[in-house]
Parts: C-alpha cells; sequence; structure tokens
C-alpha cells in the first residue's frame, strides 16, 4: 500500500513548476500529442495548484473538528482529481459541464433520515463520470443511484464498524508483500460466473500473469513476485496492506476505490452544508450508527484518499519514467 509518508515524498516532488511540467510532458509525449511541451508549460502551474492546495485542505481538515471536515475533504478530493486527469486530458475541462460534481442528493429528509440508508445519483455529465472514464475507463453505470452503506461496504477498514448492518460484501484473500491469493469459491455465486470466465475477467486487473490452481474450496492464484496493492474494480486494498476481493456483483464492485471515497464525501459535505440541524445532532447526541460510520471514515479518508491519489500518480510515473527531482 502506498503510505502516507510515500504520499507526502511524491507530492513534494511535484511541487515545483519544473517538476510539473516536465511530469506533464513524459504524460502527453506517452499520448504521442504533436504539442505535448507546449501543452505541459501551459498546464503546469494548474496542475501544481490542484495538487498543492488540494493536498494543503487535507491538511488543514486534520486539525478541525470532524464536523466541519466534509467541506474540506471535499474539495480537497476534487482538486487532487483534477491534477489527475490533467495529467491524461491536456485540455482538461473542454466543457463546463465537467467542473460541476456529477452527482446529486435526495432531497431532504425525513425526521428518521439516516445516513447510511441514503443514497446518490451519478449523473451523466461532472467530474464524477469524467473522471471515472478517464482516470479508470469506466463509463457505463448500470444502477445510477448508490446507496451509502453499500459504498461503505466497499471500504475495507469500515468492516468492523458496520459488519452488524449488513453481509459482508469483501472478503481477505491476500496481501501486498505476498505473491498468492485465495479466492474464495461462493464468489462464483456472486458473480454467476464460472472460473473460466471470472479468471478471464481477473486477469487484466492483475499486475502480472499468475500460476493458477483450482481447489474445492478457493482459486489459488500464485505469483512471481509480491502483488502490490489492487484498487479496483473487484479488488482493494486495506491501508495496512491487506488485499481484499467483492464477493458479489455489484455498482460498488466495478468501482475504483476513489469513486467511492469521493460519492461519500459528496454527500457528507452536502449534509453539513444544508442539513445543519441533523448534522448537529449527529455530533452532538451520537445515537445511531451513523456517527461512528461517519467519524470512522473521515479518519480513514483523511489518510487514504491522498495515498491514493499519489499510487495512481505514481503509476503514471512508472509507466512514463523521467528524471525528476525530490525538492531540497
Amino acid at each position: 500500500m502506498f503510505t502516507k509518508s510515500d504520499a507526502d515524498m511524491l507530492f513534494n516532488c511535484l511541487s515545483s513548476q519544473d517538476a510539473a511540467r516536465q511530469f506533464l510532458q513524459q504524460n502527453y509525449c506517452k499520448q504521442e500529442l504533436p504539442d505535448a511541451e507546449s501543452k505541459a508549460y501551459s498546464n503546469a502551474q494548474t496542475f501544481l495548484y490542484y495538487i498543492t492546495y488540494g493536498e494543503s485542505l487535507f491538511t488543514q481538515g486534520h486539525t478541525l473538528p470532524k464536523s466541519t471536515q466534509p467541506l474540506l475533504y471535499f474539495y480537497g478530493a476534487a482538486h487532487l482529481i483534477k491534477a489527475c486527469l490533467l495529467t491524461v486530458c491536456s485540455d482538461y475541462p473542454e466543457q463546463t459541464s465537467q467542473l460541476a460534481h456529477g452527482v446529486s442528493a435526495r432531497k431532504r429528509k425525513k425526521r428518521d433520515f439516516s445516513f447510511i440508508a441514503d443514497e446518490v445519483k451519478i449523473q451523466q455529465q461532472g467530474l464524477f463520470p469524467c473522471f471515472s472514464n478517464n482516470l479508470f475507463s469506466i463509463n457505463h453505470f448500470p444502477e445510477t443511484k448508490i446507496k451509502m452503506l453499500d459504498l461503505l461496504s466497499g471500504i475495507p477498514e469500515m468492516l468492523p464498524i458496520i459488519s452488524d448492518s449488513s453481509s459482508a460484501k469483501l472478503a481477505q484473500i491476500g496481501s501486498t508483500s505476498g505473491k498468492q491469493l485465495q479466492i474464495p469459491d461462493k464468489i462464483r455465486d456472486g458473480y454467476q460466473l464460472t472460473w473460466n470466465t471470472f479468471i478471464q475477467r481477473i486477469m487484466p486487473l492483475l499486475p502480472h500473469s499468475p500460476d493458477i490452481t483450482e481447489n474445492k474450496k478457493s482459486l489459488q492464484l500464485d505469483f512471481a513476485n509480491s502483488i502490490g496493492a489492487l484498487h479496483g474494480p473487484i479488488f482493494t486494498t486495506n491501508l495496512d496492506g491487506s488485499i481484499y476481493v467483492h464477493l458479489e456483483k455489484n455498482p460498488v464492485a466495478s468501482m475504483s476505490e476513489l469513486m467511492i471515497h469521493y460519492l461519500l464525501l459528496y454527500n457528507l459535505s452536502m449534509l453539513s452544508r444544508y442539513e445543519t440541524e441533523w448534522w448537529g445532532d449527529l455530533f452532538a447526541l451520537k445515537e445511531t450508527i451513523d456517527y461512528p460510520a461517519i467519524a470512522v471514515f473521515l479518519d480513514i479518508t483523511a489518510n487514504k484518499f491522498p495515498s491514493l491519489i499519489a499510487a495512481w500518480l505514481n503509476e503514471q510515473k512508472r509507466k512514463n519514467p523521467g528524471s525528476i527531482r525530490h525538492r531540497d
């Protein structure tokens, strides 16, 4: 797993205009853009702003009460995502519609409102579908309404908090430092696939080709080298390096974890802004499972979201090696 110190180091390496320009130029050359150098020059300052401001919002959020964190984390997340977009879309934003959030919350709110039972709706245009497509090649959402409980269930660190609220939707199958994955047999029912079809589905998601053994209770994948972090679709990784698999086919299983965090932060930021009475009671009374679910998620995303962004940028850097230097 890309640690916080790893993320800090990478952001530090990209924290000058020269480093930002060089990084963008490497990516644009890889895309064979005819004007890669000029595009990198014109986008470097914007890229640097997205990175530094996004990172600073997460840093500031650590020092504030949890009740005020969602706003900072959501806008920090949006800025860091836009930095990633600028590495693969030199003309971002091409349309003003791409600047919208790309997701909406349903109209508020009944007296017995519960966050984990709430849902958001994915829009056809805006930042969410834009980065889902350009960063993760996900451009189709069979279900546009996604429940908060399903999103929370897709984050492995949340399992101890929400295990009483839903049946397990993730199973631990290995670790980033290990060389073996053990995928449980019941996953075939969850995806309604044969082993052969399931193997074909996951092969593009793996870092390198494994030796495959089919047992009575599991599918065993043996790798020549350590596996490293897997962040969706189908797979996800805990901050401690444990690798999990989604046990059934659902909209969340098809997402990268960055997408999951963005949707949760969006809805929490809306609640903190527009449902002030409910939001105030949540932190004052702590009556329902909503409080620990939200409080723990905010602690997780504060560290994990920047690390996931840094891991994505580092992968781009690995694909396009250059001589970006650490800032003194």
